[in-house]
């Protein structure tokens, strides 16, 4: 198989002793990194021949599980995933860029990805720094080159600082996306200490943070407006969100301490939205699973943007006014801010059709199906619910 060919070696050796224990919910985040990846690759690969991924915390990439079994960094899983869809896909060249602030670990992760085997069509290079220093150096590169190049960028803006004005330098590049580790867990602790307003400051760009309400605010009501604020500043137009919890092994109890950290992704064009959000989703189940029973895990997790049938049937009558045409693919892309993933949409309209609120002017599909080219045409306001 291909991925075998292009996998990092994970034989049990002295390196394992030197390795970090990875967390459950640190692998679902490489999960969800790695998936919407190769989505990523396998999309756009249709119509660019050259792409281009930043991790800009990218580790050494040595990591156990519980049992010492050795387990793959991020870098290496990227890899792994791109070889497979270069070898589909005929004159195809991917691009990687691995920033890892300490020169050790940068070492050692040269080391790594040296020892997979990959095609010449991809490419890697492991940079030595500071986020912020390395990425305005990439910035200075990558701007002025002509031609569409679709980018990437894995980045954690408060671990590893980065700052947003440079968030928006990288969504400044045509077909540039951004999956972003915001750390809630360490903000949450700095937004009362006046020792780390320098901090806050450095991630803005600005000190007007520190006149936002969510300053006044506790608990979920805080959380939730400091990471609207947060979208607000990035300015994209469009972002699909994911809560991730404490992990277990954090032994966290606490019910005001939910949520470790966000997954954010930001783009500008509504498919690629609409490819995150089911990536997002298979990542709920996975964390259901993870949290176990209530007397192992006492904490509750649930993410506030999470919306139901009834509530997306709800903003599809009252964003598009009666008479309005307008094909599946549409609907998709004009609500793609919604958190809801396209079965659902496929749901909700059939039950609109049957209440006579939509009509469905099959095209491509047969019988009761719903294709993307098909015509929905809304008829009356749905006022309030489905009822």
């Amino acid at each position: 198989m291909g991925t075998q060919q292009c996998s990092p070696r994970l034989g049990l050796d002295d390196s394992a002793a030197e390795s970090i224990y990875l967390k459950h919910v640190s692998r679902i985040k490489h999960e969800i990194y790695t998936r919407y990846l190769g989505a990523w690759l396998a999309i756009l690969s249709r119509r660019f021949d050259r792409l281009r991924v930043f991790d800009c915390f990218a580790g050494d990439g040595r990591y156990v599980d519980e049992h010492r079994h050795p387990l793959p960094g991020s870098p290496q899983r990227a890899i792994s995933i791109a070889r497979d869809i270069v070898e589909k896909s005929k004159g195809l060249s991917v691009a990687f860029g691995f920033i890892e602030q300490d020169q050790m670990k940068a070492n050692r992760l040269r080391q790594e990805l040296g020892d997979m085997k990959c095609p010449r069509s991809i490419s890697h290079t492991v940079f030595a720094g500071d986020a912020h220093n390395v990425t305005q150096n990439i910035l200075k590169v990558l701007l002025p080159k002509p031609g569409i190049v679709p980018t990437l960028f894995f980045v954690d803006p408060y671990g590893h600082p980065l700052s947003i004005p440079v968030m928006r330098k990288l969504l400044a590049i045509p077909k540039a996306e951004l999956l972003v580790n915001l750390m809630w867990f360490r903000i949450s602790m700095d937004l009362g200490n006046p020792d780390r307003i320098e901090h806050l400051d450095r991630l803005f760009g600005h000190r007007q943070w520190n006149k936002q309400t969510f300053n006044q605010m506790t608990g979920v009501a805080r959380e939730e407006a400091f990471v609207d604020y947060f979208e607000q500043e990035v300015s994209a137009p469009f972002c699909v969100r994911r809560a991730m919890p404490y992990s277990p092994e954090d032994r966290v109890s606490f019910p005001d301490k939910r949520t470790k950290y966000y997954l954010l992704h930001f783009s500008s064009h509504p498919r690629a939205a609409n490819a995150m959000k089911p990536v997002m989703r298979r990542a709920e189940k996975s964390l259901t699973q993870l949290r176990g029973p209530t007397q192992q895990l006492p904490f509750e997790f649930a993410d506030p943007h999470k919306a139901g049938l009834a509530d997306l049937k709800g903003a599809l009558c009252g964003r598009f006014d009666s008479g309005t045409q307008l094909t599946f693919r549409d609907i998709l892309d004009r609500t793609a801010n919604l958190p809801n993933v396209e079965p659902e949409y496929r749901r909700a309209l059939k039950e609109l059709e049957f209440e006579r609120k939509v009509e469905i002017d099959r095209r491509e599909s047969k019988r009761d199906g719903l294709n993307y080219g098909d015509i929905i045409t809304f008829r009356q306001p749905l006022n309030g619910n489905s009822s």
